[in-house]
């Protein structure tokens, strides 16, 4: 029997490849000519957004502070002696109670911190040099340490640059030039960001009108929309708010922890720079995810240096083990505990976002990425979603009862 099949040739390959390419583009052409309205739309409003990023970031950040302190208006609203006042009226003077008491309280922090803060970050200028010289010391020592190990123990680490003993010294400062440009940028995005003063005053005064007219202005909002997609509307905004106050207070509680557990166990290890070290991990604590590892750097290198030139090696290891046992203990208790699986990120998801975030707007955007995020996933899943698998749902229900009410042959 002969076999009917044959090798494709050149030609007929390339006519495969053409033949797809072309398909390819036509069901894209169709794809967004049928859609070509709202791609439009999309794009305008991406670039509106991109081209007023700074009054965008104003607002998200005038609606988490209204989101937080919400949580506080509410009960104190229940106060007894308000409970006479008209109830709009009532709640205007408790939001400007909880803001005035926020705003005191972070002033009362910089008052309290600004002072012995600059003091010891320009010891930790000043002294600098000398730590670049330990730390150039204890590499030296430890590549002593390494090339007295046997050979055998030698060829399991892979080598770099050619097998070159000294390629790692070599490549130290590049490492860490790139490391000091890489926050150099980051601190001037942020502070480029805080340079628009009004927008910063603007954003307390914006929440405390989020906060007194926030359902008026839900009211106005939903009037925009059709009547059948008001309720929907209705219940996203419910739930964005909730995800904004639980990451908030979140953050918040968590940057709290780390600032004073790490500030108390430099101390009582006697570790220099510790309220300049509590500070930094406080303040990378709010970025999730990476945020610890952000703080864990300059923490790891001076407790490092300070305890191998003293030799007390155990310090080390405690000091290392019990901010191991805090970050897992705050990651894995604390904020299931008060966030929940609410913002439904995968890790990934957040550090792609962190990264978008801190290009752009620096650390205050960092901290923003992960909630913005999960509101546009709450988006895409109540719009998009969520309506494809009820059609596909009740695509496949009328499939089964049409097989069921077709008769057999």
């Amino acid at each position: 029997m002969e076999n009917d099949t044959r090798q494709l040739t050149r030609d007929d390959w390339e006519h495969i490849v053409r033949a797809g390419i072309h398909a390819f583009f036509v069901h894209m052409w169709a794809f967004v000519k049928a859609r070509s309205v709202r791609i439009l739309l999309l794009g305008g409003i991406l670039y509106l957004l991109w081209r007023l990023q700074t009054v965008v970031t104003t607002v998200i950040a005038a609606g988490i502070l209204a989101s937080a302190a919400g949580a506080f208006v509410d009960p104190m609203m229940r106060f007894k002696p308000l409970m006479k006042i008209p109830r709009h009226t009532r709640r205007a003077i408790a939001t400007g109670i909880v803001l005035s008491a926020i705003l005191a309280a972070l002033v009362g922090i910089v008052v309290v911190f600004l002072q012995p803060f600059q003091v010891e970050f320009k010891n930790l200028i000043n002294d600098w040099p000398n730590i670049q010289a330990q730390i150039t010391k204890q590499t030296e020592q430890l590549k002593t340490t390494w090339e007295g190990l046997p050979d055998w123990v030698q060829k399991l680490a892979p080598q770099g640059g050619g097998g070159s003993k000294t390629g790692g010294a070599e490549q130290s400062p590049e490492i860490g030039k790139s490391i000091t440009t890489y926050l150099t940028g980051l601190v001037s995005k942020t502070l480029s960001a805080a340079a628009h003063i009004v927008e910063l005053i603007l954003v307390p005064v914006m929440a405390y009108y989020f906060i007194v007219d926030g359902r008026d202005l839900k009211r106005e909002f939903l009037r925009f929309l059709p009547v059948r997609q008001q309720r929907l509307a209705h219940a996203v905004m419910m739930e964005g708010a909730l995800i904004m106050r639980s990451f908030l207070i979140a953050q918040f509680v968590l940057a709290a922890i780390a600032g004073v557990v790490i500030g108390v166990l430099l101390g009582v290890f006697q570790i220099k720079y510790a309220l300049t070290l509590a500070l930094i991990a406080a303040v990378t604590r709010v970025v999730p995810v990476i945020g610890p590892l952000l703080g864990g750097i300059p923490l790891g290198i001076l407790v490092f240096v300070q305890c191998s030139s003293s030799g007390n090696y155990g310090s080390l290891i405690i000091i290392l083990g019990l901010f191991t046992l805090m970050h897992l203990a705050e990651s894995k208790i604390i904020t299931p505990m008060i966030l929940g699986d609410r913002l439904h990120l995968h890790a990934v998801i957040v550090i792609i976002a962190l990264l978008v975030g801190g290009e752009f707007f620096g650390l205050m955007g960092m901290f923003l990425a992960a909630p913005v995020a999960a509101l546009g996933r709450l988006l895409l899943m109540h719009y998009y979603v969520y309506p494809l698998q009820a059609r596909q749902r009740k695509a496949d229900h009328m499939s089964r009862a049409v097989k069921a009410n077709t008769p057999q042959a």
